[in-house]
């Protein structure tokens, strides 16, 4: 999949992604490995290094003016298992037309054990600390105002799911 992403964003002249990952089983390598296959591929992957959240992904696209995404979750899905997602420049999931592109390039592999990568380790980076504080100074801004929750009075509910422990 990592593969035919980076085929697809050479082909398109995306150079950058940023890639995330939760607390699944085996995520950190996963997404380790992703931003091998990218550097062998030419393309700087800036890579989180700890567990971090959807949100924070699609805002780290956007905030490093980065191409693409990836973030290996199986979102809402039991513990057990592990996915891939994938998203534009914009920080959104990828649209179903630039999906079907990736697939293509997907499909084109004949042979997965054939896929061999070098990673260049000058173009896997880490995603900036300062990231962090600039998400959470953003995130501010989206709070409830003390008026809009005086306003709603008892009538506010607020729900949380941990989702199979993505939430973490």
């Amino acid at each position: 999949a990592t593969f035919g992403l980076a085929e697809y964003l050479l082909a398109t002249g995306g150079n950058s992604i940023v890639i995330a990952y939760d607390s699944r089983n085996k995520s950190a390598e996963f997404a380790r490995l992703s931003a091998e296959i990218m550097s062998y591929k030419g393309i700087k992957a800036y890579l989180f290094s700890e567990l971090t959240p959807t949100p924070v992904l699609s805002f780290a696209v956007r905030y490093l003016k980065a191409s693409a995404g990836i973030v290996i979750t199986a979102s809402h899905n039991p513990k057990e298992y592990n996915g891939y997602k994938v998203y534009g420049a914009d920080g959104a999931q990828m649209s179903p037309e630039d999906t079907e592109k990736v697939v293509s390039y997907i499909n084109q592999i004949e042979d997965y054990l054939s896929v061999e990568a070098d990673m260049d380790s000058d173009l896997i980076l880490p995603v900036p600390k300062q990231l962090d504080s600039d998400y959470i100074e953003e995130l501010s801004k989206l709070t409830l105002s003390k008026e809009a929750v005086e306003k709603c009075g008892k009538d506010l509910k607020l729900v949380y799911t941990p989702v199979h422990g993505s939430g973490y």
